[in-house]
C-alpha cells in the first residue's frame, strides 16, 4: 500500500460518518508513538473534537488494508463511546443523562444493522 495513511483518514471519515458522528472534529496524524500501540485517541465529548495518531513505528501491525481498516473502525468507537466513558467516569450523573447517552449508542447501531440487514 502506498500511502497507509491517506487511506487510514478516508477510513475514519467512514467510520464516523456510518455512526452519526457528523458535528465531531476529527483530526488525523501520522507521527512516532512511545509505547506498543498501533494509535491513540484524544476526545472530548463536550467539545465534539478528537485526535487519532496513527503510530508510524508500529507499520507491521498495519501493513493491509483490512488492518488499517480496523484500526481506524477501533479508534473511532472510541469517539462513538466518549460520552458514556465521561458519565461513566463523572462523580455525578443523573439517570436521565445515562438514558439519553444510551439511547443514542441504541438508535445509532439500531440504524446500522437495519442497513446492513437490508443490504
Amino acid at each position: 500500500m502506498k500511502n497507509p495513511f491517506k487511506f487510514f483518514k478516508e477510513e475514519v471519515d467512514r467510520y464516523a460518518k456510518i455512526l452519526g458522528l457528523n458535528e465531531w472534529d476529527i483530526q488525523c496524524s501520522y507521527r512516532e508513538i512511545e509505547g506498543n500501540v498501533v494509535a491513540n485517541v484524544n476526545s472530548n465529548y463536550h467539545s465534539l473534537m478528537a485526535h487519532i495518531t496513527l503510530n508510524t513505528k508500529a507499520k507491521e501491525q498495519y501493513s493491509t488494508a483490512k488492518k488499517i481498516s480496523q484500526v481506524a473502525a477501533h479508534e473511532v468507537l472510541h469517539i462513538f463511546l466518549r460520552e458514556m466513558d465521561d458519565l461513566a467516569r463523572a462523580r455525578y450523573c443523573t439517570e436521565l443523562e445515562i438514558d439519553v447517552a444510551e439511547h443514542r449508542i441504541v438508535n445509532t447501531l439500531d440504524k446500522i444493522l437495519i442497513d446492513y440487514k437490508e443490504k
